[in-house]
């Protein structure tokens, strides 16, 4: 079963997934807590959801993350398929879950005090970053760390 959420106001009592089930949306973010929401409708129609007693799987087409500890945890969960907007801020992930979330052809990527580290634990450089993202057609990075 595919369930699809564009460009329509959500319903809290709508979204009971299954085990096997895509849930389609416009936007993910993570500030504290997983949420999803239609940008047209403003934060106080979030939806929070957990990836925790499920196994559902969500295809966003914009993923904003700030402050996970571990988003390898569940980056599994995450289509990035037709990713078109990535911002990460505030956090520390391996690159290989970095190549992973810019493996498409993103259009729009923030960086907002993001470190990425490779599988030793060293930090990548700035132009292996990049390197990854060569289609993209807005970049913004900042770092204050």
């Amino acid at each position: 079963m595919l369930i699809t959420i564009f460009n329509a106001k959500i319903n809290k009592s709508d979204v009971t997934l299954g085990f096997s089930e895509v849930l389609l949306v416009v936007s993910l973010y993570f500030n504290g807590k997983w949420s999803v929401w239609n940008p047209g409708y403003g934060l106080k129609d979030s939806i929070g959801i957990s990836f925790e007693h499920s196994g559902f799987q969500i295809s966003p087409l914009e993923l904003c993350v700030a402050y996970h500890q571990n988003l390898s945890s569940v980056l599994n969960r995450i289509i990035c398929i037709n990713l078109e907007i990535l911002q990460l801020s505030k956090i520390t992930i391996p690159f290989s879950d970095y190549k992973k979330l810019t493996e498409n052809e993103i259009s729009w990527l923030l960086l907002d005090d993001v470190i990425v580290n490779d599988e030793n634990g060293i930090k990548v450089g700035v132009d292996k970053l990049w390197k990854e993202v060569e289609n993209v057609k807005n970049l913004t990075q900042k770092r204050s760390r």
